[in-house]
């Protein structure tokens, strides 16, 4: 089963490689779940797209699949019923939610300016032996 999931990954990666699908086409399927060409490529910040090799990528394929059968078989030896497990998801549902607030919301509504930074020297050190350094800060 593991051969046939790894086969199709391998030929899916190729069909990327070659531009012969489109985003929503799958990747890989791990029981229910589907990574997608748009999400397969996602996980790459853009700016290593490009440096990746294609065993690199099949690799990714291959991590991503097994994430996938390692999560559903947690999932079935009742990892969700577990209270330390459920606690954990919560707290990183909680910072998720956060991340999201900072990152979308409240950093669109926060303008800072070149004036409201200054430059604070600090010319006595805590320590000797440190040479003198500087803190931006907010006016």
């Amino acid at each position: 089963m593991r051969y046939l999931v790894y086969m199709l990954i391998i030929v899916l990666t190729f069909t990327v490689f070659f531009g012969c699908g489109r985003s929503e086409r799958k990747v890989a399927k791990a029981d229910s779940k589907t990574l997608t060409v748009y999400e397969f490529v996602e996980q790459v910040p853009k700016e290593y797209r490009g440096k990746i090799s294609k065993e690199q990528w099949i690799k990714i394929a291959h991590d991503w699949v097994d994430e996938q059968l390692l999560a559903l078989f947690a999932e079935r030896k009742g990892a969700n019923s577990d209270d330390e497990v459920r606690r954990r998801l919560d707290e990183a549902r909680r910072h998720i939610l956060i991340d999201y607030l900072r990152q979308k919301v409240l950093s669109a509504q926060i303008e800072i300016t070149p004036e409201m930074l200054s430059l604070i020297h600090i010319s006595e050190p805590t320590r000797p032996l440190y040479i003198s350094y500087a803190v931006f800060c907010l006016k």
